[in-house]
């Protein structure tokens, strides 16, 4: 009998095992779960199956594994973000964008569930909810490229690796700017109306004393939106604010060029794929259908809004 495999990224139980992950554990697995993708993958593609569980099932079968993995360590990267986490997922990064495209950008797959769209004795056997998922996976390969020529699909694969890092490199920069900021406050009036709770966790971020001081106020949100809400200090949240709404824009976390970058592409890989621009292709599989409806939207939600943030405005004034 075969040992069980022990590492919680590979045997995932009900329940996955938080507390068993390491950054080396992940290492470990994402090698081993990208070959069965691929071997999975590559096993679909040489048959020529058009049922839904000989054909469309398997794809979702051969992902799931990485595709959970990849979910785990993308959270840990968000809840912890260390030195450990980030260098795991960045080494691994383009091999699972890799594979994702094996699948988006495969022709094979493409023109079979575009053949068992077409095939009426396969289609209309389906159940609603299975037709609207195969209309959807088609939908999604479109807009992934599937149909593109060959050179247009090489530059839209490009585009998707690139974006990838500079997501990361956005996330990594909103991170870090974050934890370089902190604001001390050394006397007792300073935190007037703060609630003791978020007082002991300021102190012990300054390595003060809850009722002494002093009190070290960071961006993180579990102290910004605590302090915002209770703090009496209006110079104090104001600095706190204008550093939030300036958060990674400026010096080494600079997310500016970041963003400029992310966005040309996204408009080229949009114009690929025969979009006008990058908002048409986010919208088409979304409820608003449009740029105008969501721009229409937009400004009901605005008009909607703005009574009530003139009143909160004018209450914070009368309160300085």
């Amino acid at each position: 009998m075969a040992k069980k495999c022990s590492n919680p990224f590979i045997n995932v139980p009900a329940e996955p095992d938080f507390a068993a992950m390491t950054p080396e554990l992940a290492d470990k697995a994402l090698p081993q779960l990208i070959k069965m993708a691929e071997k999975g993958l590559h096993e679909i593609e040489a048959s020529d199956d058009l049922t839904w569980d000989g054909f469309f099932c398997k794809i979702g079968d051969a992902f799931r594994p990485v595709g959970r993995a990849w979910g785990f360590l993308s959270h840990f990267l968000s809840v912890s973000n260390t030195p450990a986490w980030r260098k795991v997922y960045e080494k691994h990064q383009m091999d699972v964008v890799s594979i994702g495209m094996m699948f988006s950008q495969n022709p094979n797959f493409f023109s079979r569930m575009k053949k068992m769209r077409q095939t009426p004795e396969i289609y209309d056997a389906l159940t609603p909810a299975r037709r609207r998922i195969l209309d959807k996976a088609i939908k999604t390969m479109e807009d992934g490229g599937a149909g593109l020529e060959d050179e247009k699909r090489s530059r839209y694969c490009e585009i998707q690796k690139r974006l990838s890092v500079l997501g990361t490199k956005f996330h990594n920069n909103h991170i870090d700017a974050i934890k370089a900021y902190s604001l001390t406050l050394e006397k007792r009036s300073e935190v007037e109306g703060l609630p003791d709770s978020l007082l002991a966790v300021a102190a012990q971020t300054a390595k003060g004393d809850a009722k002494k001081g002093p009190w070290k106020i960071t961006l993180d949100q579990a102290v910004y939106a605590p302090f915002m809400s209770y703090s009496r200090n209006a110079t104090a949240r104001e600095a706190v604010y204008r550093a939030r709404c300036a958060l990674a824009s400026s010096g080494k976390f600079d997310n500016q060029p970041v963003i400029s970058e992310y966005l040309a592409l996204s408009d080229e890989m949009a114009k690929l794929l025969g979009y006008g621009c990058y908002a048409e292709w986010s919208l088409s599989n979304k409820m608003a259908g449009s740029v105008e409806r969501a721009t229409e939207i937009l400004r009901l939600a605005f008009d909607a809004s703005v009574y009530g943030q003139e009143r909160v405005g004018a209450e914070s004034v009368t309160t300085r």
